[in-house]
């Protein structure tokens, strides 16, 4: 049966600035936290293994606690063993379970914390070695040997290894392991076939382009992919819906974090476009819609913050950085937001969050073109997650909408985009964008640090409805300021 094997390594995370300038173990939570997140929703991995040196400093140990907590939301099994930055196993394992072994799909995944020699190798000692042969005694399938450090010579294929890496590796052989991963050296090693098993280095999450990596053992068969979160730079990849600390839905985003963060990533451009209607309106009578009717000329439940909004975002405001809205319509299909605001908004994300009705599903889909039509004739640059009203009602997305939406936008100039918070894009609405020369725009739509820039899924829906020209063809053009 093959199994799938998602590899993390040297996180390095630290509360400080990095000692090593390449290292960016400052984001280490924030990594992990994308990582996981897309493991669950678009890869979906038997099971993930972590190979050591979570952290940077031993010392700073409760910040395992942390990472835990983000590993424990994986939706499959998982372990971790220890690096060298991480405190001593007895530590290590006092916040993570001590798993000698795992099996998955018949592959037994076999974690070891071996001992610590100068030049950063590494020795594996007689307990070692009995650990090895107890988890081959009686297993018929496939074993994965997991350490820390790559168990070739030091030197020779990477700087780092074994100080006893012929032992290692003559019980590999012996014990019948077909596959030995490792991490510690940050640049990684791609699979190599050895006599009698295949070894894989892989590539640290804390340094660019901040990879992770997806093995499949299918008898004796070893694939490997490496994946990476830092988009090319020559992709040029804009993020056009991006929100801050000043949305009642915020997780942990921020204008200074998620700027920081979105150049990490390699994001071209990012727009800041926080939700008119909560920079307006207290955070209970905005989720109540008070504004439904009146629009921006409601009084109930006023709280003014947008002149908060544009002072602190003017800070951030430069060429790669936009300041813009995410204009909430109202039943009218009007922008609640004042004209001015919109004046000054670099981008304007129209949204049609609220339906007057939404039974029966006639009328929710009538209500729903009236709004849009009357939203897209309003000055907006991109409609934000169409027909996500519908999903987060629990409905089915009337498929009888794509037809007319797509001639509004073609006819207006509105892009539409393509985002994944908390929404499943629908592809044949986006194929007949694309037919119809609708311009397309990705949001991360970010309530958290993790989701700023996180276009895997996006390029893959591109994919998946047969589009493989240059994407910068289909794409709304980057805004100049």
């Amino acid at each position: 049966m093959k199994c799938r094997i998602a590899v993390i390594t040297d996180l390095h995370y630290s509360r400080s600035a990095p000692v090593v300038a390449t290292r960016q173990g400052q984001w280490g939570a924030v990594l992990l936290r994308r990582t996981v997140e897309r493991l669950n929703r678009y890869i979906q991995p038997d099971v993930v293994v972590v190979l050591g040196d979570l952290l940077d400093d031993p010392h700073e140990t409760e910040l395992l606690t942390e990472l835990k907590a983000i590993l424990d939301r994986l939706k499959c099994p998982w372990l971790a063993i220890p690096g060298n930055h991480d405190p001593a196993p007895a530590t290590f394992y006092e916040i993570f379970p001590r798993v000698e072994y795992l099996d998955v799909n018949g592959v037994r995944l076999v974690g070891f914390a071996d001992e610590e020699r100068p030049e950063w190798n590494a020795y594996r000692n007689a307990a070692g070695f009995e650990q090895m042969a107890r988890a081959a005694a009686g297993h018929a399938g496939p074993l994965a040997a997991l350490q820390h450090v790559p168990v070739g010579e030091p030197r020779r294929e990477t700087p780092y290894g074994y100080t006893n890496c012929a032992e290692v590796a003559d019980a590999l052989r012996r014990y019948g392991y077909r596959l030995a991963l490792s991490g510690h050296y940050h640049k990684g090693r791609e699979l190599q076939p050895s006599e009698g098993f295949s070894t894989m280095t892989i590539p640290a999450l804390c340094e660019a382009p901040y990879s992770f990596a997806l093995v499949t053992m299918d008898g004796d068969e070893v694939k490997s992919e490496v994946l990476s979160h830092q988009l090319p730079a020559s992709w040029k990849l804009n993020d056009y819906h991006s929100h801050t600390q000043f949305a009642y839905c915020a997780e942990d985003v921020s204008l200074a974090r998620s700027r920081a963060f979105a150049a990490l990533m390699g994001v071209n451009q990012l727009a800041f476009t926080e939700h008119s209607g909560q920079l307006y309106f207290d955070r209970k009578p905005y989720w109540q819609c008070v504004f439904g009717e009146r629009g921006i000329h409601e009084t109930e439940g006023r709280q003014e913050r947008m002149a908060d909004y544009w002072r602190e975002a003017a800070g951030c405001r430069s060429e790669s950085v936009l300041t813009g809205l995410e204009a909430d319509a109202d039943y009218h299909g009007n922008l609640v937001a004042h004209p001015a605001d919109i004046e000054r908004a670099d981008l304007v994300v129209g949204a049609v969050h609220w339906l007057p009705a939404l039974q029966p599903p006639d009328r929710a889909a009538a209500e729903f073109l009236r709004i849009a039509d009357r939203l897209c004739r309003n000055n907006i640059d991109v409609l934000a997650h169409p027909f996500r009203v519908f999903r987060r009602s629990g409905q089915p997305v009337p498929a009888s909408l794509f037809a007319p939406v797509i001639s509004i936008l073609r006819e207006t100039g509105v892009a539409a985009e393509i985002n994944f918070h908390s929404n499943e894009p629908e592809p044949e609405f986006f194929a007949g964008c694309l037919r119809a020369g609708v311009k397309i725009s990705f949001g991360s739509d970010a309530h958290a640090l993790y989701e700023v820039g996180e276009f895997h899924p996006h390029l893959a829906l591109l994919a998946e409805i047969g589009y493989d020209g240059d994407v910068h063809d289909i794409l709304i053009p980057a805004i100049r300021i």
